[in-house]
């Protein structure tokens, strides 16, 4: 298996997906299929324990029922924005009403499952929000590495005609 190197962290290709479910067959069977596709899966019975391996986990996703003992969904959701911003939420839930799904929405949850779940519709949406972070993740170095080798006073090119317009952006930036 590939594996690219973050700072800090190892990651591996798939990703880190935290499964919070209090129905162990639908929280077992959910997880195995993600690990099967070859994600690292954490798993939690209820928000509580959610919320303590999201303190000690770099997740890219967290698939979180909204019903459940010790926190409910909303709260994970809530905890998830303030601790691990970068990880991104899907809510799943029986109980589906219009507020709820646009509190979760406001909140930062990047999506809403209706219950049964259908796997395959789960793992598509997984993987377009893995993929969704891991372009935001190249973007971010790229950035970087655009701000190390071309600094805010430096020009983009180096030809005589590049020096010249940069010389006039200069001379006319500070006019109205």
């Amino acid at each position: 298996m590939q594996i690219y190197q973050r700072p800090e962290r190892e990651i591996h290709l798939k990703g880190n997906i935290l499964v919070v479910e209090d129905q162990d067959a639908a929280r077992e069977s959910l997880a195995e299929l993600l690990r099967g596709e070859g994600y690292e899966v954490y798993e939690a019975a209820d928000g509580t324990v959610a919320k303590d391996l999201i303190n000690k986990h770099d997740l890219d996703v967290i698939l979180t029922d909204l019903m459940m003992p010790g926190a409910d969904g909303i709260e994970v959701l809530k905890h998830s924005r303030n601790v691990s911003p970068q990880s991104l939420i899907m809510l799943m839930t029986a109980h589906a009403s219009v507020d709820t799904a646009v509190e979760a929405l406001r909140l930062g949850a990047q999506d809403y499952l209706l219950k049964p779940l259908i796997f395959e519709d789960v793992l598509r949406k997984v993987e377009l929000l893995i993929s969704h972070r891991k372009l935001a993740w190249e973007n971010q170095i790229l950035r970087r590495e655009i701000d190390v080798h071309f600094g805010p006073d430096q020009p983009l090119g180096r030809s005589p005609a590049m020096q010249e317009i940069a010389k006039m952006i200069k001379k006319v930036a500070p006019t109205p």
